[in-house]
């Protein structure tokens, strides 16, 4: 069917995701500041939105938390030239190929990656009863959603569909994908690792005419976003399942797609377009106008 450690002379940062989308990423700077170079300029230069427990660990080393907003990603390099400390930031466009808004596609989110989401999002398509799957016409996408990082699927056909979601929930989705596992028949079956493989990554190299628009801005270079999922499973299947097959089976399985994970939208009103061809099987063009209610 179809955040990183850089260390330089005595100074380092690490940076991790949030916990969760609704919280804020945590940054560390740790090390010896040098002379005349204060918590506050860090804070101010750096462009974090808050500054919490500052402490001090000796009469010159520092230790300091920093959140910044999760809508944007920063990454910092510091680097201790003699007495100055020069800081270089890659803002979140840079980060993310140009496409603010969209976590980067080697980033991990959620202590997930793009590809282990990826077979989050298949075991979620596959949990759910046939009647009303958010991958058929009509479906109702808001089922089995949990945490701060909600799915969203596309139809083949044209299709609008309207929901509304809480703030600092994520949204990922796919422009195009298609999963081979060893329970269905061909052509989307596959006897192992290597043929699941071979077999996703058919109907991925297949696809044309792609494209995705958040809030009428084009996502860039969607190529970059192709990844594989590692072999995972699904089931055990509802009684009512996409495939037709027996309650309770199980089944091992490969994704190959195009998926995008965007960062909590604020609150207010907004669109997603996504649209791609898979050859052979059609054209799926899907459109969401999601209302981010505040609490």
């Amino acid at each position: 069917m179809a955040a990183g450690a850089v260390d330089a002379d005595h100074i380092s940062l690490h940076a991790r995701p949030p916990p969760n989308a609704s919280s804020p990423a945590l940054w560390r700077v740790l090390g010896p500041l040098p002379p005349g170079v204060k918590p506050d300029t860090l804070v101010h230069d750096c462009g974090f939105t808050e500054l919490t427990t500052p402490h001090f660990a000796g009469k010159e080393d520092m230790a300091m938390e920093f959140r910044s907003d999760p809508r944007s990603w920063h990454f910092l390099m510091l680097v201790l030239v003699g007495p100055l400390l020069v800081i270089t930031m890659a803002s979140p466009v840079q980060a993310a190929l140009g496409n603010p808004g969209i976590i980067p596609p080697q980033a991990i989110y959620a202590s997930h990656s793009y590809s282990e989401w990826q077979a989050r999002w298949w075991q979620w398509v596959f949990s759910l009863p046939a009647t009303d799957n958010p991958i058929i016409p009509g479906g109702n996408v808001l089922q089995g959603q949990s945490d701060h990082v909600w799915f969203l699927a596309g139809v083949f056909g044209g299709e609008e569909r309207s929901i509304a979601i809480p703030p600092g929930t994520a949204l990922f989705f796919p422009v195009v994908n298609t999963e081979c596992s060893t329970v269905e028949p061909p052509p989307y079956h596959g006897d192992n690792e290597a043929e699941l493989r071979a077999c996703a990554q058919g109907f991925t190299d297949a696809t044309s005419n792609l494209a995705a628009e958040i809030d009428g801005t084009s996502v860039l270079d969607l190529a970059a976003y192709r990844h594989q999922s590692p072999l995972f499973t699904f089931g055990p299947l509802p009684a009512d399942n996409l495939l037709g097959l027996p309650v309770g089976t199980t089944a091992e399985s490969v994704d190959d797609g195009i998926y995008l994970l965007l960062a909590p939208l604020p609150v207010g009103e907004h669109t997603i377009h996504f649209t791609a061809t898979v050859e052979g099987v059609g054209t799926l063009d899907t459109t969401y106008f999601i209302t981010v209610v505040p609490r």
